[in-house]
């Protein structure tokens, strides 16, 4: 990355000024991600993990080159052992479902952790003997030019505009071990051009910002008219998206009601190009042919708009005293055309297209298109107390009071969850969600205080409070929030309310920062104590609360489903010699139960489920 311009002072009076500024930027990344070589996934090591770290990468191997988790009976060393250098290239070996890994080291096997609203859904085990790591690489290069001119015009007026334009040159190649109908590989070279002016309007007890943006993006490639069909052999018409071009007005206004009071208001429009893999993604593959009508297969949208936001904000700012300040901000975000993945069918293909209605489809079943198909809004306020640092103390307290409420979370929340459910009476898939729920981030309440005392090494000398207190300094930081939503689900992992309608429980975290100096001689000793949650509070992690619970590690539905599978068996592989507790060369129905209970309890109470627990953290400073 390297950044140069230049900065001009083209004249300056007592009344009138003219600068001028110009940065120009390059920045260019060319990352190759690839699978582990077989020396570090090494059974024999602790936790798999060998010595040699290193990568194949596009150029060192085949493209079909993936590993396969695939062995006849499970045991270590056979010749089928698991292994980043055997691929099946044939798919004619099939991947085990009793495999001892570092991942599942019960052996036992479990039913898939039920997801729900965001992105928490996984298994319970994993298929492979190791890190499921996909071969990509990453090649991106842009060019940027900016001029920004400043002018002071009269008392009245102060004149700002802006030129700026980025060009881009990506190459994105993406490989996964399932086969090449996941893989893909896309080329793009879009455009951005923005142009913007403002005028501060002064005067004097009144200051008015008026301002204008323009952006006009281009994705600089031709698409297939429909998407997914892109086959020379059926000469596939490409089409060149028009380029779009958006205008921003902006204003915003500043007046001071008193000598310590002053309130503001600001309004304006916001643009947003879309992520450019949303855009290029599957553009120069075709959805029957290279990804065999994989219905798990995304599929990019040349034809994507930029996300709008319209922000309004309203707040003041006080001073109650010399030492006191109150600020206070609300806010209102309209947000529209956000990102989401849809199930579209042959007639939305067209449509979308705008082709005649017996254009023919050739894809059977849907296709998951990205879409400008999610709306959403967030509001709320912000109230903030600062006292500064005076008489040995100062503090900061914050609270926010916030709703934010979207039809997705995220663009792949749609067909995650609600696209792979089917409905009993239609057979087919419920449509996206079109009303508004709280998002993931959701917060309803948000309090911080940070409260900070220092005193100094003169503090009541000649008494005890001075020996004790004397060059003494404690911080205190508490933190509130209100619990992250999620949704409930039955034991088919199917939403029973509205999405995101309960809450986790709240956060709650103190820490406290102790420090006391003693001088020797010239020299100074610190002693200090850092305290992490301070009162041991016990805070979960977004992603560890079961959704058919609301509680951590918790499924309600988990030993209906073991027992059944517990089966009695003859000690014949590597996993069942583990479940075979006693070690009689059999496997008895208990041993298997107590097998699957510990290794799915072993997985719900993940240790990242909780956030940080108390620490203590003592040191020692010594400055001469």
């Amino acid at each position: 990355m390297a950044i140069t311009g230049a900065d001009w002072e083209m004249f300056k009076t007592s009344k009138r000024s003219l600068n001028a500024q110009l940065r120009v930027s390059y920045f260019k990344n060319d990352l190759d991600g690839g699978l582990l070589l077989r020396d570090y996934l090494d059974r024999n090591t602790t936790l798999g993990v060998g010595g040699n770290i290193g990568f194949f990468n596009e150029d060192e191997t085949d493209r079909y080159m993936l590993y396969s988790a695939v062995s006849n009976s499970g045991f270590a060393n056979e010749e089928l052992e698991p292994s980043a250098t055997h691929a099946d290239l044939d798919r004619t070996e099939t991947w085990p479902t009793e495999q001892a890994t570092t991942s599942n080291i019960f052996g036992a096997l479990t039913p898939s952790r039920r997801g729900e609203r965001g992105n928490r859904m996984y298994p319970r085990q994993f298929a492979t003997n190791g890190a499921t790591v996909p071969l990509r690489n990453d090649y991106e290069k842009r060019w940027g030019v900016k001029l920004d001119m400043d002018s002071q015009l009269d008392r009245y007026n102060r004149l700002k505009f802006g030129v700026e334009t980025y060009l881009w040159d990506i190459r994105d190649t993406y490989r996964f071990y399932y086969g090449e109908f996941t893989d893909d590989e896309y080329t793009g070279e879009p455009r951005l051009l923005s142009i913007y002016g403002m005028d501060r309007l002064d005067f004097g007890d009144l200051v008015i910002d008026l301002g204008l943006r323009m952006d006009r993006f281009d994705v600089n490639k031709a698409f297939p008219v429909i998407v997914g069909q892109n086959n020379p052999d059926f000469s596939d018409p490409l089409v060149k998206p028009e380029v779009q071009t958006h205008l921003s007005p902006r204003l915003g206004v500043a007046h001071p009601v008193t000598e310590r009071t002053q309130v503001r208001l600001s309004y304006g429009y916001f643009y947003q190009i879309p992520p450019f893999e949303l855009i290029y993604a599957m553009s120069e593959r075709d959805f029957m042919v290279d990804a065999i009508s994989n219905p798990n297969q995304t599929m990019g949208n040349g034809w994507l708009g930029m996300g709008q936001t319209i922000q309004f904000e309203v707040g003041f700012t006080t001073l109650l005293s010399d030492n006191l300040v109150v600020d206070f901000v609300g806010y209102h975000r309209d947000i529209r055309g956000n990102l989401g993945y849809r199930l579209a069918t042959a007639d939305d293909l067209r449509q979308m297209a705008q082709v005649d209605p017996n254009y023919v489809i050739r894809a059977q079943g849907n296709l998951r298109v990205i879409a400008n198909q999610d709306n959403g809004v967030i509001k709320g306020f912000d109230l903030s107390v600062d006292k500064r640092f005076t008489d040995y103390f100062g503090f900061r307290g914050t609270y926010s009071l916030m709703f934010a409420r979207s039809t997705q979370s995220d663009p792949q929340e749609y067909v995650r969850t609600l696209a792979r459910q089917l409905d009993a009476f239609t057979g087919q898939s419920p449509p996206p969600p079109a009303d508004l729920a709280p998002t993931d981030n959701d917060r309803t309440h948000q309090v911080a205080l940070m409260l900070r005392f220092l005193f100094p090494d003169d503090f009541k000398q000649g008494t005890v409070w001075g020996k004790v207190f004397g060059e003494f300094g404690a911080n205190f930081n508490l933190r509130y929030s209100s619990g992250t939503p999620f949704t409930p689900v039955n034991k088919a992992g199917e939403f029973i309310t509205t999405a995101n309608s309960a809450r986790a429980p709240a956060f709650k975290l103190a820490d406290l920062r102790l420090r006391k100096s003693f001088r020797l001689g010239q020299d100074r000793v610190t002693f200090f104590a850092t305290i992490f949650n301070l009162f041991e509070n016990v805070n979960y992690g977004q992603q560890g609360i079961d959704p058919t619970s609301g509680q951590v590690g918790i499924d309600q539905y988990f030993l209906q489903e073991i027992l059944p599978s517990a089966l009695e068996t003859q000690v014949t592989t590597e996993a069942q010699l583990i479940r075979d507790l006693n070690k009689d060369g059999f496997v008895s129905k208990s041993e298997a139960a107590t097998s699957a209970f510990a290794k799915g309890r072993a997985q719900d109470f993940d240790p990242e489920f909780w956030l940080r627990p108390r620490e203590v953290r003592l040191g020692v400073e010594y400055a001469f």
